[in-house]
């Protein structure tokens, strides 16, 4: 039986290849006539995880999705992380280890591609910047794996 690894040892063995988009979206009616005006300063986006593991088990993606609604509009952003490990297959972590990867470095790593992307794409959309506050460490957290693989 294989010995379960703790966090250290995933940090210790990890590292981030990329970070890509697999959406960048912002819809505004036509004929909304709001265009340039400012956006809301109290946003309450909703966060989805994904995760998938490469075939030979040393590599893993996580994405965060992003939705948010706006005056007038709405937005979805999912950013990806990839991180590929160097000696060490996933199967050796547990779902927890896992988790607490995604909350502790995944979530910090994401954090200001998420916000820079929301403030672009709004941008250009709704001709206003729609700038997220700060992401603190715990305040996008998730409880639990996703079984879907990031697109």
């Amino acid at each position: 039986m294989t010995e379960t690894r703790d966090i250290h040892t995933l940090l210790d063995d990890a590292e981030l290849m990329g970070v890509t988009f697999s959406e960048v979206s912002a819809r505004r009616p036509r004929g909304v006539a709001n265009f340039n005006q400012p956006l809301p300063s109290e946003v309450s986006p909703t966060h989805g995880l994904t995760i998938g593991f490469r075939e030979d088990r040393r590599a893993f993606r996580i994405g965060i999705s992003t939705e948010l609604e706006v005056t007038d509009g709405e937005v979805a952003i999912e950013v990806i992380a990839e991180y590929e490990l160097e000696q060490i297959l996933v199967d050796e972590f547990s779902d927890d280890v896992m988790l607490d990867f995604v909350n502790r470095v995944a979530v910090m790593t994401l954090a200001p591609y998420i916000r820079e992307a929301i403030a672009s794409v709004t941008q250009r959309v709704f001709g206003s910047a729609l700038t997220m506050p700060v992401i603190r460490p715990g305040d996008i957290n998730f409880g639990q794996l996703s079984n879907e693989a990031p697109s």
